[in-house]
C-alpha cells in the first residue's frame, strides 16, 4: 500500500513548518526590539540643580562653561569641558542641544538593537539580549553615565570596523573618542589608548586601505584632537598634565575599602572576580583560535581592557560605584557576542549567562518589576511635554533652600568674585554670586601636592577671588584639617574673616597680605607606627613626608585598591584620635602641630594667626595592611612663621 504523503508533500510540510518558526521568531524580535528601544528612552530633559557635594560640582561645571573658564588651567577637575552634558542642567544646555544629544544616541542605540536582534537566530539569544538591556536600563545613560554609553558605542563601532571594513564606524568611534576626551577625561584616555591599539593592528594588518592612508588617517586624528582643545577653551598640555594627577591619585585619595559601605561586601567582589576569571579561560581554551585569527585575538583584548577598567571604575571606591560594574559588564560581553564567530560562543555564553546573574543578583529588586516598562513611557511622555514646552527649564527653590544666605551676607559681599570650601558651590548659584574659583573646585578633590599648589598659587595671585565661604568638612573619614593645607596657608595670610553664618565664615581678602618666612629643617626618618613628636611652638608646622609602598603594595594598588594609611595625633592631654590619611595628600605637605575641626576652632585659627587651634604634642603614621607599605620613610619639617602682630591674640 502506497504511503499517503509523497515525499515532496513531506518537504512542503517541514518547510511551511520552518516558515512559521521564522515567522514567530522575528515576530518576537520585533516586539522584544521594541520593549528594549523603550527601556533606553530619556526619562527627563533636565536635570535642576540641588544642594550636596555631587549636584555641586556639576553646577560649578556648568558656570566654569557659562563663565569662559580655561579647562585645565582656571578649573581642574574628572570632567572636561564637555562634562556639562553630562550633568543635563539648565545653567548652560538649551533645549535644542540635548534634543540633538538624546537623537544621536537613540539613533545609535536603535542601529546597534538592530543588528543585534538580525544577528541573533535564537530565542534563547533575543532572551539573553533583552535581560542585557533590561540591565544597562538601569544606569542613567544620558546624564551622569554618558560616558559609559558612549564607550558602548564606541566599541560597537570598532567592532564592526574589525568584522565589516566599514571605515564610516572607524570614523565614527574617533569622533566618539575625541568628544569623551573632553566630556570626562579617565573615559576619554581608555579610548585613546583602545584607538592606538587599533591603528596598530590596521597598520599591520591594512583591510581595504593602504598603510600610508591609515598613518595619514591617525595624523589627522591627533591634529582633531588637538583642534578641540581651541574651540572647548581648554589649556590641553595643562589639561592633560593635571588629569593625570587626578587620575592616579584618585586611586589613593579616594579609595573605600570593602566592607566599609554597608551595602557592599566581599561576596560582591567575588562575583566581580569570578567573571574576569572566567573569561580569562576562554583564552586558555581557545587558545589556537587566538593564534590563527587576528580579528579574534583583537575583539578579546579590547574586550579585556574594557572589563578591567569597569572594575577599577567599579571597585576601587566599593561603595554604589561597584553598580556600575554589574550594569555595564553584560553589555561588553554582550558586544563581543555579537562579533564571535557562532563556532566559538559556547563557553562566551556560559559567561554571559553568569554574569547576567551576578548583575541581577547585585542590582536586586530593583529590576524585578514589570511596572519599568510603564515608568517608562511615563516618564518619557514628560519628557517629550518639556521638550514641546516654549520655556523648558524649570526650577524648584525649595531644592536650594538651605543655601540661601543671609542679607548681610550678601550686602558685603555684593558683585564682588566668590569661592567656596570644601565643596557646596550651590551657595553660588541659590545667591547668584560671582564665582571665581580656585582650579581644584572641591576641596576633596585635591588629591596631591601639586593639585593643592595650583588652589595655593590662586589664592596669592591677582585673580584671586574677594570673598571665600568657608566652612570645615571632608570625606571618608580623613583627616579634617590636612586637604590643601598649602591653600589654607594662603587663606590665613591673605584673608581675613568678616561675619559668621550658622557653619559658614566669610572670609575677605585682605588688602596687604601678612608677611610669613619659612624656616626648612634637617629630613629625618620614621617608621609607620611610631610616633613623632612635634615642638611645642606657635609656629605652623607643615611636614612633607616620603611614605612609600611596597613592591606588593604598588601592584595591589594597580589591579585593585591601595593599602590603607591612617594617622594618630596625640594631644597634650594624652587623648588621641585617628583618621585616614591619603598618602598622596601627606606626602606633598600637610599641616600637623594645629588641630581644626570646627567651626569655631577654624575662627579661632585663622583669627589669631594659626596660633590658636589645638595643638598636637606628637603624630604618627600607620597601617593596617603593614604588607603594602615600605616599614621606614623620610620625612621633613617646614616651620612657617607668620606675622603675629597683624592678628588679634587673645
Amino acid at each position: 500500500m502506497k504511503s499517503r504523503f509523497s515525499g515532496n508533500t513531506l518537504n512542503s510540510l517541514l518547510s511551511q513548518k520552518n516558515s512559521r518558526e521564522v515567522i514567530f521568531l522575528k515576530l518576537f524580535s520585533v516586539i522584544v526590539l521594541i520593549i528594549s528601544f523603550i527601556l533606553l528612552l530619556p526619562n527627563s530633559l533636565f536635570h535642576n540643580p540641588a544642594v550636596g557635594l555631587d549636584p555641586s560640582w556639576k553646577i560649578a561645571l556648568n558656570l566654569a562653561v557659562k563663565n569662559g573658564f580655561r579647562f585645565g588651567k582656571d578649573f581642574i577637575f574628572t570632567y572636561g569641558p564637555l562634562g556639562f552634558l553630562a550633568t543635563r542642567s539648565p545653567l548652560v544646555l538649551g533645549k535644542t542641544s540635548l534634543l540633538f544629544l538624546d537623537v544621536t544616541i537613540l539613533s545609535a542605540i536603535i542601529f546597534i538593537l538592530s543588528y543585534a536582534f538580525k544577528n541573533l537566530k535564537s530565542y534563547a539569544s533575543i532572551c539573553g539580549l533583552f535581560l542585557i538591556v533590561l540591565i544597562l536600563s538601569f544606569a542613567p545613560i544620558y546624564s551622569i553615565n554618558l560616558d559609559s554609553i558612549l564607550f558602548l558605542i564606541f566599541l560597537f563601532m570598532l567592532f564592526y570596523y574589525i568584522r565589516h571594513g566599514s571605515i564610516i564606524t572607524l570614523v565614527l568611534a574617533s569622533i566618539i573618542s575625541i568628544i569623551t576626551f573632553y566630556l570626562k577625561i579617565n573615559t576619554g584616555f581608555l579610548m585613546f589608548f583602545i584607538m592606538f591599539i587599533i591603528f596598530i593592528y590596521i597598520y599591520i594588518y591594512p583591510n581595504r586601505y593602504t598603510k600610508k592612508f591609515f598613518l595619514g588617517y591617525f595624523f589627522i586624528y591627533l591634529v582633531l584632537l588637538c583642534l578641540f582643545s581651541f574651540g572647548l577653551n581648554t589649556d590641553l598640555i595643562s589639561y592633560i598634565k593635571t588629569s593625570i594627577h587626578i587620575a592616579n591619585a584618585y586611586n589613593d585619595a579616594m579609595f573605600i575599602k570593602i566592607g566599609a559601605d554597608p551595602d557592599v561586601g566581599v561576596e560582591h567582589l567575588q562575583m566581580a572576580l569570578t567573571i574576569i576569571f572566567l573569561y580569562s579561560l576562554i583564552i586558555i581554551i581557545d587558545f589556537k583560535s587566538f593564534i590563527n585569527n587576528k580579528e579574534f585575538l583583537v575583539g578579546y583584548i579590547l574586550t579585556g581592557i574594557s572589563i578591567f577598567s569597569l572594575f577599577k571604575i567599579g571597585f576601587v571606591r566599593a561603595d554604589g560605584h561597584i553598580y556600575s560594574f554589574f550594569v555595564f559588564i553584560p553589555s561588553v560581553l554582550g558586544l563581543l557576542y555579537l562579533f564571535t564567530p557562532s563556532t566559538h560562543r559556547g563557553y562566551l555564553t556560559k559567561v554571559i549567562l553568569v554574569a547576567l546573574i551576578f548583575s541581577f543578583s547585585t542590582i536586586g529588586g530593583r529590576l524585578y518589576n514589570l511596572e519599568r516598562i510603564t515608568n517608562k513611557l511615563v516618564n518619557f511622555q514628560t519628557y517629550i511635554n518639556t521638550a514641546s514646552n516654549s520655556n523648558p527649564r524649570s526650577f524648584n527653590p525649595a531644592q536650594l533652600q538651605e543655601s540661601l544666605l543671609p542679607e548681610d551676607f550678601l550686602q558685603v559681599i555684593g558683585d564682588q568674585t566668590v569661592d567656596v570650601i570644601p565643596w557646596e558651590v550651590s551657595y553660588v548659584y541659590a545667591n547668584d554670586l560671582n564665582y571665581s574659583p580656585r582650579p581644584v573646585i572641591q576641596s576633596y578633590s585635591a588629591y596631591n601636592g601639586s593639585l593643592d599648589f595650583r588652589n595655593y598659587n590662586k589664592y596669592v595671585s591677582d585673580s584671586a577671588p574677594q570673598f571665600i565661604l568657608f566652612s570645615v568638612n571632608d570625606i571618608d573619614g580623613r583627616h579634617p584639617f590636612f586637604t590643601e593645607s598649602r591653600t589654607k596657608l594662603a587663606i590665613l595670610t591673605r584673608y581675613k574673616i568678616v561675619d559668621k553664618f550658622n557653619n559658614l565664615l566669610l572670609l575677605q581678602k585682605r588688602k596687604v597680605p601678612v608677611h610669613f618666612s619659612v624656616e626648612v629643617q634637617g629630613k629625618d626618618t620614621a617608621e609607620l607606627g611610631e610616633f613623632i613628636y612635634l615642638d611645642n611652638s606657635d609656629e605652623l608646622q607643615y611636614m612633607t613626608i616620603g611614605i612609600k609602598y611596597s613592591l606588593l603594595g604598588t601592584i595591589v594598588r594597580a589591579l585593585f585598591q591601595p593599602p590603607q594609611l591612617n594617622v594618630t595625633l596625640q594631644f597634650d592631654n594624652g587623648e588621641e584620635q585617628t583618621y585616614r590619611a591619603i598618602k598622596t595628600i601627606v606626602n606633598g605637605g600637610v599641616l600637623v602641630n594645629k588641630f581644626v575641626d570646627t567651626l569655631d576652632s577654624a575662627e579661632g585659627f585663622f583669627n589669631s594667626g594659626g596660633v590658636l587651634g589645638r595643638r598636637v604634642k606628637k603624630i604618627k603614621f600607620d597601617t593596617p595592611d603593614r604588607w603594602g607599605f615600605q616599614k621606614s620613610y623620610t620625612y621633613q619639617i617646614e616651620l612657617i612663621k607668620v606675622n603675629h602682630r597683624r592678628f588679634q591674640i587673645p
